[in-house]
């Protein structure tokens, strides 16, 4: 008989687990505080295709995604430069984020997962040692497995009891504030690099990109300390110097977001709650995505649940997708 399974956000790895988990028979639920079709910074995103396939969905519509180009790094006085060069077997994938998450969405509905919308999640709801569900603006649900899915700075994950050795919060070294929007082409002089990826660049502490686009240039400045428009603006300005492709008139994209830069947590999973995702930190720090990461986390939760037979889900039958 299948278990009631409870994600909490929809994260990329949340929803994948979903679709994986209620193939096998069990009653999935997601609770995402967020409306139907609003999902998905105004940007796109850049991962490895083979998780896809990892977590059993397909490729997306050709006319939706296109291989990333090679990155080039540049050292804080740009005065040396590293090309990469991934070769075509291994090329990620660059995707619009919305686009992204309704691929997934319509594979996980197309598997038998249900989604609320519109419906916060507000903490975890712990009896004893086990975590029996979650508490949401729409009242308490209660579940045999818990999947916290819920970012970062997750309500279920940071309200857990201290004894359950989970790593509550973050420090702020341990995350990067990322500012990234797509800006017009400000000159038609060719880009000393395509993709250009500046480490510490004047001397801040952080990164910064410039990806120069056909149509537009998309800019990402990442900081471990808060920074606001009026230093966006001139640190773009900086840039401009050296890179004149960047205009000055911004497309769509503006947006402020956090991104864990950390090692996962050295436990995430306890009786009845296991996390997934940013949830549990599983980002690519240089690159700040963690959808690939997020999909193969799937796979081994899902594995773990199918192995789990009785449907007990304790930290100790959990303990395969911890140690994945």
């Amino acid at each position: 008989m299948g278990k009631k399974i409870i994600v909490a956000g929809l994260g990329h790895g949340g929803i994948a687990a979903a679709a994986l988990i209620a193939k096998q028979g069990h009653d999935v639920t997601v609770y995402e505080k967020k409306s139907e079709g609003t999902l998905g910074y105004d940007w796109t995103d850049i991962f490895a295709p083979q998780a896809l396939e990892i977590a059993g969905m397909d490729m997306p519509p050709e006319d939706k995604y296109e291989y990333k180009e090679d990155m080039t790094f540049f050292n804080p006085s740009f005065t040396k430069k590293l090309q990469q060069h991934v070769p075509q077997e291994k090329l990620e994938i660059k995707m619009e984020r919305r686009d992204i998450y309704e691929h997934f969405i319509n594979h996980a509905l197309e598997c038998g997962v249900k989604i609320v919308y519109d419906c916060e999640v507000q903490a975890p709801i712990v009896l004893g040692n086990r975590v029996v569900g979650i508490k949401t603006e729409k009242g308490d649900v209660y579940g045999d497995l818990i999947i916290d899915a819920c970012g970062m700075r997750s309500p279920v994950r940071t309200n857990l009891p201290s004894l359950f050795g989970i790593d509550k919060e973050v420090a702020d070294n341990e995350r990067i504030l990322i500012y990234r929007a797509f800006f017009n082409i400000g000159s038609e002089e060719e880009a000393e690099a395509k993709f250009k990826v500046m480490l510490f660049p004047g001397g801040v502490k952080g990164i910064g990109w410039i990806a120069s686009e056909e149509k537009y240039t998309d800019l990402l400045i990442g900081r471990f300390e808060k920074f606001d428009m009026n230093e966006v603006e001139r640190f773009s300005d900086f840039l401009r110097e050296t890179n004149p492709r960047l205009g000055k008139e911004k497309l769509r994209g503006g947006q402020f977001v956090e991104i864990p830069v950390r090692q996962p947590p050295a436990i995430m999973i306890a009786d009845g709650y296991a996390a997934i995702g940013d949830s549990a930190f599983m980002t690519v720090p240089l690159i700040g995505s963690g959808i690939a990461n997020s999909l193969k986390a799937a796979k081994v939760l899902s594995d773990t649940v199918a192995a789990d037979k009785d449907g007990v889900f304790s930290a100790e039958t959990l303990w395969k997708y911890q140690t994945g």
